[in-house]
């Protein structure tokens, strides 16, 4: 058959507009990237040398362990410093569109990813949710599953001890992983992942894709810069694709379902003009977001369509998930590497007879609570976040630097477009603000914090690792019960150590910093530990 001389004319001229925009869109790119920073007043700080034109030192902070590079940085040109990279003022300084197209992929458009107005109307909706008394309410999921996971432990040392055994080693990544994931499911959002019993979840299996395909790589920093290659049809866009639209379905579905809960509770209560945001009972989280997106006392613009709601699924799913088994994790690891503050802490746990306290006895114990802050500071689960400045500016400095052309400076000035690296591990560690010890895990500290360290700006115990201001976590209070339950319930039960005390670890980031085997960075996060009941 043959093909219309016009027709292949106006294929092969909608195949040239095509090559013609994404050669325009490449080029645009290079010079964003290779000639706009040319001309930034950054080029005049002290930098390490870049090994690489194209990826600057990105692919050296990728192979380090999380924040080393940072550290040695500072220690080589001060606190003030620049590198290249591929790639107070919250909403002057948005997250470079490259980190945000990569969380959009593993959580959608919720409030890790949105920006200046939409993030202020998010934030203000959402707020409600997080209060003390809301979190009061969700304590008890908390406790259930971490008394679950304590009695599937004790389970496992009593087989182990029918074979004669009197310990049990274990990998406290998996089951931090899936205990925490449980409690996130009731909490968050009123579903029943049950990986503590069954890690066939599809939901929880498509989430766990979505972050494993995150890890750093070259392929990475691909798809992050060039919208196009998400398009590709390989494995990797499959399976992410395929992660996605499992968690669109069934979120969709809970959304559904959490409002038809809603309008029944009101049915024959009330007239619907007299529906306000406090009027419609439900634990979890998304049901107090739904409850109070649909009230009538909320003006329009203060509402969420479904398809925001449905993103905050997905930032539940991260932000009350991956982070706080990391802390639990990393809280492990110290109680396992410094045996004396784990005797101390299970000294005072004991001391209460309770198996499960309130909220507020339970942040009232002093010890706990110092271990807590201390995990946070010295292993944040949170390296560090870049933000990109939409606006020439001028950032102050508390000590004044050199730059690299011998000019003392008391500013940092600022072009539109630069980047601005925030360490988040390296501030929590600096010997300027913590003391000689800084880089040292000591609880006692909180005894007495220094008076440099209390004038960082974060929105808890004067670290950054829930960050500060407009931006500031607004879950950090959900984190800090749930990890103090996980810890009351776990040290007051069983000891524990390293399963293999020769075996050395690494701190290695993906979205979150993690325990990885020295040598064996391939196989991914993992805390084998020996446990045995607590005398």
């Amino acid at each position: 058959m043959d093909i219309p001389f016009s027709s292949l004319a106006l294929s092969l001229t909608q195949l040239y507009i095509l090559i013609s925009v994404l050669t325009s869109l490449l080029l645009l790119h290079l010079v964003r990237q290779y000639i706009v920073p040319l001309f930034s007043p950054l080029r005049n700080l002290k930098h390490p040398p870049s090994p690489s034109w194209i990826w600057g030192n990105m692919l050296q902070i990728f192979a380090a362990p999380s924040g080393e590079l940072h550290r040695e940085w500072e220690a080589e040109f001060g606190s003030v410093y620049a590198y290249r990279q591929l790639m107070n003022h919250a909403y002057t300084y948005p997250k470079p569109v490259a980190v945000q197209r990569s969380l959009a992929r593993a959580v959608g458009e919720g409030l890790l990813i949105a920006e200046g107005e939409v993030h202020k109307r998010q934030r203000r909706i959402m707020n409600p949710s997080f209060s003390p008394a809301e979190i009061r309410e969700l304590t008890p999921i908390f406790w259930d599953k971490a008394g679950e996971l304590r009695d599937i432990w004790v389970k496992e040392l009593d087989q182990a001890a029918a074979g004669g055994a009197n310990d049990l080693v274990i990998d406290i990544c998996k089951w931090m992983s899936r205990a925490t994931l449980d409690i996130i499911g009731l909490a968050g959002f009123g579903y029943a992942f049950e990986s503590l019993t069954d890690e066939s979840n599809d939901l929880a299996r498509a989430f766990s894709d979505l972050l494993i395909l995150q890890r750093p790589s070259i392929l990475i920093l691909l798809l992050n810069l060039i919208p196009g290659f998400t398009l590709l049809p390989i494995k990797r866009n499959r399976v992410a694709a395929h992660s996605r639209d499992t968690l669109r379905r069934t979120g969709m579905e809970l959304v559904k379902l959490k409002k038809e809960a809603v309008r029944q509770t009101l049915d024959g209560k009330r007239d619907e003009q007299e529906i306000g945001r406090k009027q419609v009972a439900g634990r979890d989280l998304l049901t107090a977001l739904v409850r109070a997106n649909m009230a009538n006392d909320l003006p329009d613009e203060g509402r969420l369509d479904d398809e925001q709601v449905l993103a905050q699924i997905s930032t539940f799913l991260l932000a009350g998930h991956e982070t706080t088994s990391t802390a639990v994790i990393w809280a492990l690891f110290a109680l396992s590497k410094h045996q004396d503050v784990q005797t101390k802490l299970r000294k005072e746990l004991q001391r209460y007879p309770e198996s499960m306290p309130g909220m507020d006895e339970l942040n009232n114990i002093p010890y706990l609570d110092w271990v807590v802050r201390e995990v946070l500071r010295f292993h944040t689960p949170v390296g560090g976040t870049v933000r990109i400045a939409d606006a020439d500016d001028e950032i102050p400095v508390s000590t004044p630097y050199t730059d690299r052309h011998g000019v003392q400076r008391t500013s940092i000035p600022i072009k539109n477009g630069d980047g601005i690296y925030i360490p988040i591990k390296n501030v929590n560690r600096t010997p300027t603000l913590w003391g000689p010890d800084g880089e040292s895990f000591n609880p006692e500290r909180w005894a007495h914090v220094p008076e440099e360290a209390t004038h960082i700006p974060g929105v808890w115990a004067h670290i950054l690792s829930f960050l500060g201001g407009p931006r500031a976590c607004i879950g950090y209070k959900f984190s800090v019960v749930e990890i103090k339950v996980f810890l009351y319930t776990i040290v007051r039960e069983f000891e524990f150590e390293f399963a293999d005390k020769t075996m050395e670890f690494e701190e290695r980031s993906t979205i979150v910093t993690r325990p990885v085997i020295k040598g064996r960075v391939k196989e991914g996060p993992a805390l084998p530990l020996r446990l045995r009941r607590a005398q």
